[in-house]
């Protein structure tokens, strides 16, 4: 029998000391929707930053300024704290890395997990990462040789799926894909999301080194495939090698509606980072607005 353990927020970020907006990552799905927060979540907030209000009922709101957090609460008071404080006390209410399953049973988590389902044979876990702008390693196919430039990325989901192994807790991978969406985590199927969808707005992810059903070829890559313990966190790994190892022209972009050579499709992504502009997902296959 198959258990689906309910995440109300994905489980803690993949943090980058340089990430001023870490607070609108995937962590934040759910808890954080346009500049407002939770009012028990500000009062432990408030509570572990000392401001005075203890109330729940009189915290308003938590708004994103440039160089900080504003707190504003139901007397009109209002609070500044940095985004480091913010995110230190944040983290620490919401991370739920460690899970227990109603038999019992204990595991450790990667980050930003929003499903997991567990059985005695099967585990699935799809993780989602925000859009953002994300610095690539690219083998030019007129010189093959690797240059780097930052891209913008759209919101990525991956889909890992394990078996059981001989021993108990231990656990092998079995299947990695990767997807995007244009969705943020809350509106995304309360399912394994495991292939392309593009009725829920699931659609492949555009990267050269993708196959038409998700998986990733990683080429030299040892990417960690038995986990013991129930410890599953070494899955981070499949999300962060990406931005490691060089991605090349062998497979194309089957992500798009249009053919598109790997290198214009990079410089494209690469002009949208440097104007700060979002990733274009009306290019994909099967994308039509909501």
């Amino acid at each position: 029998m198959t258990e689906i353990v309910e995440l109300t927020v994905p489980t803690g970020p993949v943090l980058r000391a340089d990430s001023e907006f870490i607070l609108r990552a995937a962590l934040l799905e759910g808890v954080i929707e346009e500049g407002s927060i939770d009012g028990n979540l500000l009062k432990q907030i408030s509570e572990e930053t000392d401001t005075p209000a203890r109330n729940a009922e009189s915290f308003q709101s938590a708004i994103f300024m440039p160089e900080a957090v504003k707190i504003t609460f139901g007397n009109g008071m209002e609070k500044y704290i940095s985004y480091q404080e913010f995110l230190r006390v944040l983290t620490s209410v919401v991370d739920n890395t460690q899970i227990t399953t109603k038999g019992g049973e204990s595991f450790m988590l990667p980050s930003n997990v929003f499903f997991f389902s567990h059985s005695s044979t099967e585990v699935c876990i799809n993780t989602y990462y925000t859009a953002r702008d994300s610095h690539l390693k690219f083998i030019k196919p007129d010189t093959n040789k690797a240059t780097s430039f930052d891209i913008t990325m759209p919101n990525l989901i991956l889909a890992i799926t394990l078996t059981a192994g001989k021993n108990k807790k231990d656990w092998r991978v079995t299947g990695s894909k990767y997807f995007c969406t244009d969705l943020p985590v809350s509106k995304l199927p309360k399912n394994f999301i495991n292939s392309v969808r593009h009725s829920d707005h699931v659609f492949l992810m555009p990267m050269s080194n993708t196959y038409s059903e998700g998986n990733m070829c990683t080429g030299g890559n040892t990417m960690p495939s038995n986990m013991t313990e129930n410890n599953l966190r070494a899955l981070d790994w499949y999300y962060q090698y990406m931005w490691e190892s060089p991605f090349n022209s062998d497979l194309g972009i089957r992500a798009l509606k249009r053919s598109m050579e790997v290198h214009s499709w990079y410089d494209l992504l690469k002009k949208k980072a440097e104007k700060k502009e979002p990733f274009p997902y009306d290019l994909l296959s099967g994308w039509s607005a909501i």
